[in-house]
């Protein structure tokens, strides 16, 4: 008892470190400590091994920012003991946040630029994604400084964000990471509460509760100095609650977990690995590893202030945009003379409109905002939901390419579909409009044509992908246009969706070149002019039931039934008939009558807090009533319920149809290695790992796609 009472003793004086950098959570650690120390021993006894300090600014010259707020001479103490310390396991639930997201509080993310030029070599410099910008998200920048803080030996157990387990965009930090560690376990306790529908009933409860909407995992990863590689997986049950996660915890070990062994592939997946054809299909966008049909795309626009830009009604969305320029020209007239420094800005801007970045750093510039109702643009802000939007650069937040695309207001059409990124079910839609970014979570836009300034207009697809259809149907006769509807086709096939679904939501599309081009092209036609011009589709014969009622609320509800669906609109007002086959049909796990139904209520259309801090200007400008639009809604309904048939028994018709067999691609690998193996032979050790393609060899890995026609 007295050795283990010593070694405590021990542990606690010599070897156990900790960083807090809010100064109440500092204090409250260290008396936790102190307490589990006397609990332990019987004894109290200060723990001075804890310090007030950024733990990322550790090895940093002067210990970081935070010394010159808290820099007597014991913390020094305490931090300089802790450099010097061997440090072999570290252990954190770090922060998830990856970027800043609201531009109305005053709280811009740090940067750690030691930290963040060496995740751009390890993290980024294996990724093969496009979109990277989560790499410099909190909890990786700690895992960064932890792996490299333990050195060659020791353990890192993170309680964290699981997006890297199976996100795209992390292929990176999943090879680093078989790469600098020995032995991995992970444990998922999933509970990612931003997917939809089915998807996110499996996730269901997060282990924080409402504190977290992210997926969380418990990982831990130990450098052995054997230079050996193995994942081992465990995850909880599809469904289950909260409490029953905890519960799961509470009564496990890993040994009785039984975790899966996971050899993760040529693309560095760890989860969800696929065995089709996908990296053999035509590429639909190009990237740098092959050659693609299409030319280019865009994502959808950012306004990061949907409150104030967006509006169903023309004078509404007027009156909004005219008093948010004027407020930003007064206040900015303010700035020009107060010489308020970058630093202090965040804090004294008003609040009574809504800031991003953009915005702000056009204010920073001291450019004005001009009013203009030129600016006033139709979008397709949800599936199926068209709003107006003023569109003006210094106010839209991101525009992406839609100018080119457009160029002033010329004709286009395009072909929406979600960002691998997204994590979600494959779903796609054809508009003629622009399109907000959450139309279809992170939505892509393939568009038909692209313009010059002059307004000349040559067609989206490239000489690759125009030859390689022509070439391989043997017609040509084969158009632009025709291969465009031909993509849209395939996109609606579901069986392609079922088939590639891992595939989709990590990559962007390929597509098989079925047999019949012709079919194909003309059902893909029917459909994008069915989507495209939703809004003058037949109306659907349902039955409407209205009653008299001595107060009528709005109730927008949707409800299944034996018989079909019902949808009751209002105290006064039903409507019947609604076939069930409408089901069938479904963007993140909703119809598209149900989109209408959500996004007509008042509270969608209403200025929110976060969007103004003013409770008068929220309520002078929240003046949508759903009552002004309820005759207009009834005829959208019934014109969707048209559109859910017709789309319905097309796709049909597409499951039938065979694609047949697909052309031979001989791909030429990527030369470039990136895998363990290939950097420790040359230390002549035997490697005890699964072994990967040479790079001598053809894989799925391509920086060229050759079709032998």
């Amino acid at each position: 008892k007295q050795r283990g009472k010593s070694k405590t003793t021990q542990k606690y004086t010599s070897d156990l470190h900790a960083n807090e950098i809010s100064i109440l959570p500092y204090y409250i650690a260290a008396l936790n400590i102190e307490h589990t120390y006397k609990e332990m021993t019987g004894k109290y006894r200060e723990f001075e091994n804890i310090c007030w300090m950024d733990t990322l600014d550790s090895g940093v010259k002067d210990y970081g920012k935070l010394t010159a707020h808290f820099g007597n001479d014991d913390n020094v103490k305490r931090m300089q003991r802790q450099q010097k310390a061997s440090i072999r396991v570290a252990i954190g639930n770090p922060p998830y946040n990856a970027v800043q997201t609201s531009f109305n509080n005053a709280n811009p993310a740090d940067k750690y630029d030691h930290l963040d030029e060496k995740i751009q070599k390890s993290y980024y410099g294996t990724s093969r994604a496009t979109n990277k910008n989560k790499s410099f998200d909190m909890y990786k920048r700690f895992l960064k400084w932890s792996s490299d803080r333990i050195k060659g030996k020791g353990m890192v157990v993170f309680i964290s964000n699981n997006s890297f387990l199976n996100a795209k965009a992390d292929d990176g930090i999943r090879r680093a990471l078989y790469d600098e560690f020995d032995y991995i376990y992970v444990v998922n306790l999933k509970g990612n509460a931003r997917l939809s529908g089915e998807a996110r009933r499996r996730e269901r409860g997060n282990v924080f509760g409402g504190q977290a909407r992210v997926g969380v995992c418990v990982s831990f990863l130990i450098k052995t100095g054997e230079e050996h590689s193995e994942i081992r997986y465990a995850e909880v049950d599809d469904y289950a609650t909260r409490d029953a996660k905890l519960q799961w915890l509470d009564t496990n070990t890993i040994e009785t977990l039984k975790p899966r062994k996971i050899i993760p592939d040529d693309e560095a997946i760890w989860l969800n690995q696929t065995d089709n054809d996908f990296n053999k299909l035509c590429p639909v966008l190009q990237n740098k590893f092959a050659e693609s049909i299409f030319k280019e795309y865009t994502l959808g626009v950012t306004t990061a202030k949907d409150d104030w830009v967006y509006d169903f009604d023309r004078s509404r969305l007027e009156l909004k945009m005219k008093y948010y320029v004027s407020t930003y020209n007064q206040l900015l007239q303010k700035y020009q003379k107060a010489h308020i420094s970058n630093k202090n800005l965040l804090s004294w801007i008003s609040k009574q409109i809504k800031w991003s970045r953009t915005t702000l750093n056009r204010f920073q510039r001291n450019q004005k905002l001009t009013y203009s109702s030129d600016h006033i643009v139709p979008t397709l802000y949800r599936p199926f939901v068209r709003k107006l939007q003023y569109y003006a650069k210094g106010i839209t937040h991101v525009q992406t390419n839609f100018q080119r695309f457009f160029n002033g207001g010329l004709q286009n059409l395009f072909v929406g579909f979600p960002n691998p990124a997204a994590n979600v079910k494959f779903d796609v839609i054809g508009t003629d409009l622009l399109t907000d970014v959450g139309c279809v979570d992170i939505i892509q836009n393939i568009p038909l044509w692209i313009y010059d300034n002059d307004g000349k207009r040559d067609y989206n697809i490239t000489k690759f992908g125009l030859e390689l259809f022509q070439k391989h149907y043997d017609d040509c006769n084969i158009t632009p246009e025709d291969i465009f509807f031909y993509v849209y086709a395939m996109f609606n096939d579901p069986k392609y969706e079922r088939k590639y679904r891992h595939n989709l939501r990590r990559e962007l599309p390929q597509i098989p070149l079925a047999k019949a081009f012709f079919a194909w092209s003309e059902k893909g036609k029917k459909l994008f002019r069915l989507h495209c011009d939703y809004n003058n589709a037949d109306e659907y014969d349902l039955q409407r039931i209205d009653k008299k009622v001595t107060k009528n609320e709005p109730r927008l509800s949707f409800k299944q039934e034996k018989d079909g669906v019902i949808i009751i609109i209002d105290d006064a007002t039903m409507l019947r008939g609604i076939p069930r086959e409408i089901m069938d049909w479904t963007f993140k796990s909703k119809t598209p009558l149900e989109w209408v139904l959500t996004f007509y209520k008042e509270a969608k259309n209403h200025i929110r807090p976060q969007s103004s801090s003013s409770k008068k200007i929220r309520e002078k400008f929240s003046t949508y009533r759903f009552s002004d639009s309820k005759e207009e809604v009834i005829v959208l309904l019934k014109r969707l319920t048209t559109v859910c048939v017709e789309t319905v028994r097309l796709r049909n018709e597409l499951m039938g149809m065979e694609w047949g067999p697909q052309p031979n691609l001989v791909i030429t690998p990527i030369k470039k290695s990136t895998t363990k193996q290939a950097r420790k032979t040359s230390k002549t050790k035997v490697l005890r790992k699964p072994s990967r393609v040479p790079a001598s060899k053809p894989s799925s890995n391509s920086t060229q796609v050759k079709f032998p026609l």
